[in-house]
């Protein structure tokens, strides 16, 4: 079992949870009644806008199997004979898919819970810039893992995500 800390992202948001607090304002005037279904209507939205925390109360959380918990040397080492075999090719996609598809994923879940952001890894044009921002991560912390290399890569990229869909060129 691999236990991480919790990176914060921006200003009140964490990769994988977002943090946020609400309390229900006084509602003024209306009838006690009014007052307590407003009350109680004000919390359950305020709890529906906060996103269930994923880290325990020390803000570290689990890292499962798979490639993110497969060590930084032992990446740098499928990334160096994947490379051998010549990026673009069918067999250097075979070494790396499993990394590629965790980075995927978990850009899709980014993506989905981090508050103003629609693509935390906009367009590379390939996922070889990803895999290899990692793999540059891995060199330099030799005693981590891929998934802290890839919430490291995200913590990077997070001030320069796209935060809106491009609108659509309706010319064409």
């Amino acid at each position: 079992m691999v236990v991480a800390p919790l990176e914060r992202i921006g200003s009140n948001s964490t990769i994988g949870a977002g943090v946020a607090q609400r309390s229900p304002a006084p509602i003024p005037g209306g009838s006690s009644k009014m007052k307590i279904s407003n009350v109680v209507l004000s919390a359950l939205l305020g709890f529906a806008a906060c996103p269930l925390f994923a880290a325990d109360s020390s803000g570290r959380y689990f890292i499962g199997g798979g490639v993110g918990a497969v060590s930084c040397p032992d990446f740098v080492a499928t990334m160096e004979r994947a490379r051998q075999e010549g990026v673009g090719t069918v067999r250097f996609a075979e070494e790396t898919q499993g990394f590629t598809m965790f980075i995927l994923g978990f850009q899709t879940g980014y993506n989905a819970y981090v508050p103003d952001t629609y693509d935390i890894f906009p367009a590379p044009g390939s996922e070889y810039p990803l895999l290899s921002w990692v793999e540059n991560y891995c060199r330099a912390n030799p005693l981590s893992n891929f998934a802290k290399g890839v919430v490291a890569m995200a913590r990077d990229a997070h001030p320069r995500r796209q935060r809106a869909q491009p609108a659509k060129d309706v010319s064409k």
